[in-house]
């Protein structure tokens, strides 16, 4: 695998659009509240636009293309355009929809504290915890791997906390890149 997520991506990003054109009349209706058609986002979009993202090993850039579509379905919430050069903080503050990053990471923290705490050895806790020793790495960056937000939120044993599921809760995974 090259860890190109460039067509899940543009897949995601679609069926999020096509999540928002079913739901357009109520969506853009000014005449129903904002909590309502933020519960709807959060319950219909954002589920078609991260759909599998706990799986998923973005890049700053790829992250940075799922916001935008967050943002200018946003803009299309509350009825305006690029031209109204309304800030995308107060578009957030408005709408009150939950960030597509950090439900990324929320979604992430939860899926690798689940894994982890099962206790019938399925094929996806061995993959986990895995650690090929006769592997040798290339030349070069090394890539990021699933486990690098764990790693530098929690260090190298966040697999123990991820096992108390209490503990686990509170961590914040989507701070990772710049904490």
């Amino acid at each position: 695998m090259n860890n190109d997520l460039s067509q899940e991506l543009g897949r995601r990003k679609r069926a999020a659009w096509g999540a928002f054109s079913k739901c357009r009349e109520v969506l853009v209706n000014k005449n129903i509240d904002m909590k309502t058609r933020s519960n709807i986002f959060n319950s219909h979009i954002l589920p078609a636009l991260t759909y599998g993202c706990e799986t998923w090993n973005t890049t700053k850039t790829e992250e940075e293309s799922l916001r935008v579509v967050q943002r200018a379905i946003e803009r299309r919430m509350c009825r305006l355009t690029l031209r109204d050069q309304v800030p995308n903080d107060t578009i957030r503050q408005t709408t009150g929809v939950r960030d597509v990053i950090a439900h990324i990471y929320n979604s992430k923290r939860r899926w690798a504290g689940h894994v982890l705490r099962r206790t019938d050895n399925r094929w996806s806790t061995r993959a986990t915890e895995w650690y090929p020793r006769d592997y040798k790495r290339g030349l070069g960056r090394p890539p990021t791997r699933w486990l690098t937000p764990m790693r530098k939120v929690e260090g190298a044993t966040w697999w123990r906390k991820a096992r108390d599921r209490v503990k686990w809760q509170s961590c914040d995974l989507h701070l990772w890149r710049n904490p």
